[in-house]
């Protein structure tokens, strides 16, 4: 969806939230710190106002993500594809409760190949629908090695290296 701040001015006028304070609660880590002060500033544009919590990682992981005390967080999420686990479990930091999301998570598990891809279609488009999050932004997964090191994967989707697959040519 496009940018539109009359849209998000009026949105929040209608919902009677002008003026109101929200906390955006941060990993002390540069990318949460950089993209915080942008959300900042265009939430604030809209009507609302925002203050900035910035705390250490042990810290948001115990309030942020262990007790979701939270308006609003910025955190990378480097886990290769947890939608389920972000959207599907109530209990979640996310708190997105939506029953046909969770039904659709758990026919996508026990379908076959064709039922698992169309369901997590269906159950991604409501996600999106239902705002229950955005992506800010992909953070790059670069690698840098010697030319002669083999075993390194073309298309890494997690952070963490096996090891065990490296050689030298």
């Amino acid at each position: 969806m496009p940018y539109d701040l009359a849209k998000a001015k009026a949105l929040v006028n209608e919902a009677g939230a002008a003026g109101k304070t929200l906390r955006l609660r941060l990993p002390a880590a540069p990318y949460a710190t950089s993209c915080g002060q942008v959300v900042k500033s265009m939430v604030e544009q809209s009507g609302l106002k925002v203050t900035i919590d910035q705390l250490e990682f042990p810290q948001w992981l115990t309030s942020v993500f262990g007790q979701a005390d939270y308006d609003m967080s910025i955190v990378a999420h480097v886990e290769p594809r947890d939608i389920s686990r972000l959207f599907g479990d109530p209990t979640y930091y996310t708190r997105y409760d939506n029953l046909a999301v969770q039904d659709l998570f758990v026919a996508a598990d026990e379908g076959d190949q064709a039922t698992q891809v169309a369901d997590m279609k269906k159950a991604a488009r409501l996600v999106a629908e239902d705002a229950a999050a955005d992506w800010l932004f992909l953070m790059p997964n670069l690698v840098v090695a010697d030319k002669d090191i083999t075993g390194l994967p073309k298309n890494a989707i997690g952070e963490y290296l096996d090891l065990g697959k490296l050689s030298r040519s």
